[in-house]
Order: C-alpha cells, then structure tokens, then sequence
C-alpha cells in the first residue's frame, strides 16, 4: 500500500504548526505498523485512522520586562539618602522616565528634600514625566500635588512644567483664578494670570475700573494700565477735569506723559479749553504749561490753536522771541510764520542785518537767503551794483 499521501499530509501538518514533532513522529510510527504483510491468501492489512491532533492552545505574548532603574554610584552613602530609600528614589524616578541617576543628582535632589513620597505625590497628581532639574525646580518653589490638583479643578489644565512654576513662583493661586474670573476676565491663559499677578491686576482692581467707567478692555490693556499707575481714582480725577470721552490707550498715554488734573486745570485756565487727547498728550509731551501759554498771550499771541502752541514749544519760539521778530521790523507776521523763522534759524539779528540791505524783503526770501548761506558783505555789494532790489529779487 502506498502511503505517500498520508506522510506528506502529516508533514504539511507539522509545517503549518498544527502538530508538534512528537505527535508527528507518533504518526509516521502508526503509518509504518500498518503496512501490508503477504501471508497466504488474505489481503493486506487495515490501516487503522489517524487519531484526530487536538488544537494548540495560543500562548499568551510575554510583556517586555522594562529595565531596572540603576543608581550609578559605587557609594551610595555619598548621596545622603539611605539605601532603601535612594532604591525608592530611583524606582519612583523611572516611572516618570529617570532610569539612571548619577551621583550628582542624587544629591542635588537630596539637597532640595525631594523625597520619594513627593515624586510619588506629583505622579498621582497627574505628573507623567519630569527630570532631575525640574522637580528640583518645582520643589524650590513649592509646587506640591494639592497645588497642582486645585489648579485642575479651576479648569486649568493646559500647562507645562515652566508654566507651573511661573504660576506658583508668581502667587497665582486657585482663589486669584477664580477672583479673576468673578471679576469679568474668564479666558485667561496662563502667561496672561502671570502678567497680571506680577503687575499687581487684582479682582479688586478690575472691579473698581470698571465702576470708574473702564468696561471695554483686554487683558493687554488692564495691564498696561496697572504698570503706568492708572488706577480708579486717576480715571474719575480726568473725566471730572473734562476728559470723557477717553478710551483705555489714552488714559495709559495722559498717564505715561504725566497728564494731571492739576495740568489739565492748569491750560483750561490759561484758555485752552477746546483739546482732544491726543493734544493734550502733546502738550505734555512738549513741556507746554500753563505758565507758557499765558506767557504768548502776554507777547500777542493770542488766537493759539492747540497745534500751534505745541509748534512754539518744539521749536523754542519763546515769547521773548516772539517779540524780539517783531521788533526787527516784521510786525505783521502771523504765528506760523514765526514758527518758520525759528525752524530755519533766522534770528531778529538776522532780520535787523538783512533789512539794512533789503528794507522791503519778505519773510520768505530772507529764510532763502539764511539757506542759501550768502555771505552779507555780498549781498550788500549786490545790492550796491544794481543786481538786487530793495526785496532782495534780482533787479
């Protein structure tokens, strides 16, 4: 009988992992106990059925054994820890990814307390991976797991470990949050808490600008006006003083510049009385006081738009200079022109010299001749030949 068929059905059945070795030598045995024996008349012998092969249980994959933290150190009583509690140390480090500690960081832990009971606190709070340097970091200042779970609950959980310090080391606390929030501020980030906490924005200091009239405005704006000083009373002190139509820019720039209510007093006083923001910021920008509008008024000077008072105080046109030009012989000159004048250095000398030569010349030819830099003595020989009329034009 060929048995051919039934062998390679058993070795197909080893390749496919089906049987095992030892069940497929059990079978090829079987096979060859029943092959046919001659004897007389009878027939060959049956061959008896392979035994059914019962499946193979799957074997569980075994999960990797992860390293073992190790302390490299040959002394670990250098450390300051004890050897159990360094091999506690060390196992709870690994679990927020620390599989190797060296001699050096096992005492700067140690130097800053950081115990195996703090990192196993800080991992139960939510804290899945850290450093050596940042929980010393945290711990110096005092960042612990009650601290971080009351963060949570405030509903702030975006944050990383530098954040988490800035917050801590800034005294943003879970009652400051919730304060801010009640006070009308509810979608800070935590860089906008650490700006406000370290600029002194307070709830209550939210609170009262906004009864001082201060609604409109973003956390940007609320802490520029905690660094410039703006605080409710400054606010309530402006608009009694005339200034009711400012927004928040302004009232940081009437604050940088030193816009008082003294000050504002002051130049409605001397007569200024019709001035947006921007002017008076200008004003004080410039050194404008009241003292130094009266003063223009005194030398004629008296239809001053906001502008032109702030022109004279760039450009120096004092009231003594006013009156000085006027007296060189140019009495008809209006504001802007003696601005002008001052702008391109033309003195009431200059005139007094220029006119010696030119008693007709206008304002703008004499700034010509001061640009031009012509030298006097020339201009006098011009004069003398004919080439030049009394205007100083070309004859």
């Amino acid at each position: 009988m060929d048995l051919t068929q039934e062998r390679m059905q058993i070795l197909e059945m080893l390749s496919d992992g089906t049987i095992t070795v030892d069940e497929a030598e059990a079978l090829f045995r079987a096979l060859e106990s029943s092959e046919p024996v001659l004897a007389g008349n009878f027939g060959p012998a049956p061959v008896p059925p392979i035994p059914p092969v019962p499946p193979v249980a799957p074997v569980a994959p075994v999960p990797p054994v992860p390293p073992r933290p190790r302390i490299l150190t040959s002394d670990p009583a250098r450390t300051g820890y004890s050897p159990g509690e360094a091999a506690e140390l060390a196992a709870e480090l690994s679990l927020l990814g620390n599989r190797k500690l060296s001699l050096s960081e096992l005492q700067e832990l140690r130097l800053h307390n950081v115990k195996p009971a703090y990192v196993r606190s800080l991992r139960e709070a939510g804290l899945d991976e850290a450093d050596v340097d940042e929980l010393v970091n945290l711990r110096i200042h005092n960042v612990n797991a009650e601290y971080i779970r009351a963060l949570r609950e405030t509903g702030l959980d975006d944050f990383d470990l530098d954040e988490l310090v800035e917050l801590s080391n800034h005294s943003v606390t879970p009652a400051y949050i919730r304060g801010m929030r009640e006070a009308g501020i509810t979608d800070l980030d935590v860089d906008e808490l650490v700006e406000c906490a370290i600029h002194g924005v307070t709830p209550d200091y939210l609170r009262n600008m906004r009864k001082a009239g201060i609604t409109d405005f973003d956390v940007d704006e609320i802490v520029q006006c905690a660094i410039h000083a703006v605080t409710p009373e400054y606010v309530v002190a402006l608009r009694e003083a005339g200034i009711t139509d400012l927004d928040v820019d302004e009232i940081v720039q009437c604050s940088i510049h030193g816009v008082t209510t003294e000050y504002l007093r002051g130049l409605r006083e001397a007569g200024i009385t019709d001035f947006d923001t921007d002017e008076i910021v200008q004003c004080a920008i410039h050194g404008v006081t009241a003292e130094f509008v009266l003063a223009l008024r005194e030398a004629g000077i008296t239809d001053l738009d906001v502008d032109e008072i702030v022109q004279c105080a760039i450009h120096d046109v004092t009231p003594e200079f006013i009156r000085a030009i006027r007296e060189s012989g140019l009495t008809d000159l209006d504001l802007d022109e003696i601005v002008r004048a001052a702008n391109h250095d033309v003195d009431a000398g200059f005139i007094r010299d220029v006119r010696a030569i030119f008693p007709n010349i206008e304002l703008e030819r004499i700034i010509e001749i001061k640009n031009e830099d012509i030298a006097l003595e020339e201009l006098k020989e011009l004069r003398q030949s004919g080439f030049l009329d009394e205007e100083g034009e070309q004859a």
